[in-house]
């Protein structure tokens, strides 16, 4: 006899966006996902910042292949260069984990339930054009 252990199904729901707030030009703004802490100028005049969050389910013990991809920030002038921090753990919050790196295996907590918070940087020209500036993530996982 032989057996073929089926997985829980992988699910991945975006709770919070990334906000970097107000920022200045000539600045680098962070937001640092395993602290919360927004520095070197990000929320400035009370703005809100926000560490992305996510939310993955699956198969408790397993483990799955992380990676992710960005893209800049775009708007009505140059990009604005977004270099993402990623961390991950098991405990809900607003922040949290240990920062691992895209193409890293990492181990789903045995109640099948982990999180994923991103924050990074910005680069801001100190030239920039004023205005709203945009950009994409996407974090994908997969059973390794």
């Amino acid at each position: 006899p032989w057996s073929c252990p089926v997985l829980a199904e992988l699910t991945l729901v975006k709770n919070t966006d990334i906000a970097f707030g107000e920022v200045a030009r000539g600045t680098t703004p962070a937001l640092n996902p395993v602290s919360g802490a927004a520095t070197a100028g990000a929320g400035l005049n009370s703005s809100s910042t926000a560490v992305g969050k996510f939310t993955l389910t699956g198969e408790g013990d397993a483990n799955i292949l992380v990676s992710w991809t960005k893209n800049d920030l775009d708007g009505p002038g140059a990009d604005i260069v977004f270099a993402p921090s990623v961390s991950y753990g098991a405990t809900d919050a607003s922040f949290g984990g240990t920062i691992i790196t895209s193409g890293s295996t990492q181990q789903i907590d045995a109640g099948g339930t982990n999180y994923f918070w991103v924050g990074g940087t910005i680069t801001v020209a100190s030239n920039q054009v004023a205005g709203t500036y945009e950009g994409d993530f996407t974090l994908t996982v997969e059973y390794n």
